[in-house]
């Protein structure tokens, strides 16, 4: 996570800073994973369930 990070500020503000190719394929691929981990769970969960946790988060 600490490589993902720091590559993306050395893409977003050094430009000629060199950025190793593994670490941006391995955060690619993480996110998209995380993509659609988080919108199969959306499609499931029901309206009580999200302020049941809403509800978990506030308190």
């Amino acid at each position: 996570m600490e490589k993902a990070f720091s590559a993306r500020i050395s893409l977003q503000y050094y430009a000629d800073r060199p950025v190793d190719h593994l670490v941006i394929e391995q955060s690619k691929s993480y996110c998209k994973d995380f993509f659609i981990k988080t919108k199969d769970i959306l499609s499931k969960i029901t309206e009580s369930q999200i302020l049941s946790i809403r509800a978990a988060i506030m308190n």
